[in-house]
């Protein structure tokens, strides 16, 4: 089975998709519906110091999360990048 993630928009009762499928055509598939809150809703909102920020929204949380992976992968990777001090003298 493959599994290919899309973000679709359903508009008069049709899914479209916003970008193209690698699919056959009438090819059959299963669907399952993700639905993403609105952006104007906000996920997280922040109280006491931390108030001037405003409310992070499902999309914040989601590139913050993002950029944190790839910085934490970065530096796993770096370590097999740096020499080691291998002289059994």
């Amino acid at each position: 089975m493959i599994v290919q993630t899309v973000t679709a928009v359903y508009k008069n009762g049709v899914l479209q998709p916003k970008k193209p499928l690698n699919l056959a055509e009438n090819e059959q598939v299963e669907i399952q519906i993700l639905q993403k809150p609105a952006s104007e809703k906000p996920v997280l909102k922040l109280s006491g110091a931390l108030s001037g920020l405003g409310d992070i929204t499902y999309e914040e949380i989601q590139a913050i999360t993002r950029e944190m992976h790839e910085q934490h992968m970065k530096k796993l990777l770096a370590a097999f990048d740096e020499p080691t001090n291998d002289n059994d003298d």
